[in-house]
């Protein structure tokens, strides 16, 4: 049979670790002012915007000069790529006298 030998250190490492006792008083207290709080409105107000996860609502719909500028800075862009690549006719080919 072995002994145990009281260790301090870890008697007072588990102490640090362990949480402490729950004062019911203290809780008590608390439940009820939160109560009090709750009853009399403090509970209602609006949260911040930066504080409210709810998903917010967006907008569907375009304006009208925002669709005339996404479909104009399509067609530029692909003109730009088309004509990069080489896409469009030569307008001389086929004539005789030229390239």
């Amino acid at each position: 049979m072995t002994e145990q030998i009281p260790d301090p250190v870890g008697e007072a490492l588990a102490a640090a670790v362990r949480p402490p006792e729950p004062d019911p008083e203290g809780e008590r207290l608390a439940r009820a002012a939160f109560r009090a709080a709750r009853d009399a409105g403090a509970l209602d107000a609006r949260p911040r915007r930066r504080d409210d996860r709810r998903p917010r609502r967006r907008r569907t719909r375009w304006s009208a000069r925002a669709a005339v500028g996404a479909a104009l800075a399509s067609l530029a862009v692909g003109g730009v790529a088309g004509a990069g690549l080489g896409a469009a006719p030569d307008p001389g080919a086929g004539r005789p006298g030229r390239g």
